[in-house]
């Protein structure tokens, strides 16, 4: 199992000039291991919202367009963010 990023994943939405090919190619080898968190998803719609906020109208559909076919893509593999993970991860950081 590998957790993906939000800074990997958003490398490849469509508001971004350039793709990294060698990404792309490095996540397609790996797409079977590959998951994202809950924590990512709430980061992505954060910038969504920013977006908007800040008049960046187009932008924001593009990465709204985008994140909804990581959605679908994910849909299996996006694994939650619960009271107990947070426990744990403040234990860790702490």
């Amino acid at each position: 199992m590998l957790l993906v990023d939000t800074n990997v994943i958003y490398a490849l939405a469509s508001s971004k000039r350039q793709s990294s090919h060698q990404l792309v190619e490095c996540l397609d080898k790996a797409s079977s291991q590959l998951f994202l968190s809950a924590i990512s998803a709430a980061e992505v719609k954060s910038g969504i919202a920013k977006a908007e906020w800040d008049g960046a109208t187009t932008k924001a559909q593009r990465l709204k367009d985008w994140w909804e076919s990581i959605e679908y893509l994910y849909a299996q593999k996006l694994l939650s963010f619960d009271l107990r993970c947070a426990c744990v991860a403040g234990r860790i950081l702490g």
